[in-house]
C-alpha cells in the first residue's frame, strides 16, 4: 500500500496492488472505502492519479444468466470479498435474490451489444449509458474526460475513436465483477477482469467518498 496524496487530509488516495480478493480486506481494515469510477476519473484530471496506470473501483457490474447486466454504484458485495469468496471464472458468485435486492441500472443484452465492445466517437460516448454510469451522471466530468482522452488519442494515434467499454460474459449463475478504469491513451473501461488475479484498488477516506456520492443524480435512463 502506498499513499498517493499524503499532504491533503481531505483528499487521500491509497493504492492496494494485487488480487482484489486479498487486497479489499486490507483496504477496509485501513478504514478506507474503494474509490468510485468517477473519483478515479476526476483524480486523473486533477493530476492525482496517473493516466498510464489502471485502477479498480468499488463500482460493480452484475451479470444475469439471460444476458442482462445491472450497473451498481458502491457495490456492497465487492466491499465484502475475501480469499474465501466463491468465484467462478474470476467473478463473484451472488445469491439468486441479489438481482432484485441490489439497486442499479439494468441494460438488456441488446443494449450491451450496442454500447460495448468497440471504440466510439465523442458523440457516441456522451450518449453511452455505461459512461454515464461510470461518471456517476456528472456531465461535466464526462465531457472533461472525453476532451482529455480524445486529445491524447489524436496526438498519439491520429484517431477519432476511443473510450471503449469491455464487459465479460454471462454465466449459469448470477455473478459480479468490478469496474476498472484502464490505462493508456485510448481510455477503455473494463467490467471483465478477474477478482483473483492482478488488481489495483484505490482506497479513499469515507468522508470523501460520501461527499462525492451525494452529487450523484442517479439519472441513467437505460431500459429496465
Amino acid at each position: 500500500m502506498s499513499d498517493l496524496e499524503p499532504n491533503e487530509p481531505t483528499l487521500k488516495f491509497a493504492e492496494f496492488y494485487g488480487p482484489n480478493i486479498l487486497q479489499m480486506p486490507l483496504l477496509i481494515r485501513a478504514d478506507l472505502v474503494p474509490a468510485s469510477t468517477a473519483q478515479i476519473m476526476q483524480a486523473r484530471l486533477d493530476g492525482k492519479l496517473s493516466w498510464d496506470t489502471y485502477y479498480d473501483s468499488g463500482d460493480g457490474i452484475m451479470y444475469h444468466p439471460d444476458g442482462r447486466v445491472k450497473l451498481v454504484h458502491d457495490a456492497k458485495p465487492l466491499r465484502e470479498i475475501t480469499y474465501e469468496s466463491t468465484l467462478h471464472d474470476g467473478a463473484l458468485v451472488l445469491p439468486n435474490d441479489a438481482w432484485e435486492t441490489l439497486d442499479g441500472e439494468v441494460l438488456s443484452k441488446e443494449d450491451v451489444q450496442k454500447y460495448a465492445g468497440r471504440r466510439q466517437s465523442e458523440s457516441d460516448v456522451k450518449l453511452n449509458p455505461f459512461w454515464r454510469f461510470l461518471s456517476h451522471n456528472d456531465q461535466a466530468l464526462l465531457e472533461n474526460t472525453i476532451e482529455e482522452i480524445f486529445s491524447k488519442v489524436k496526438k498519439r494515434h491520429d484517431r477519432d475513436d476511443a473510450l471503449g467499454i469491455c464487459v465479460g460474459c454471462s454465466q449459469n449463475a448470477l455473478t459480479m465483477r468490478q469496474w476498472c478504469i484502464g490505462s493508456g491513451s485510448l481510455g477503455y473501461a473494463y467490467g471483465s477482469f478477474d477478482l483473483d488475479y492482478g488488481g489495483r484498488l484505490v482506497g479513499v477516506a469515507p468522508d470523501v467518498h460520501k461527499s462525492t456520492a451525494q452529487t450523484d443524480k442517479n439519472e441513467i435512463t437505460a431500459e429496465q
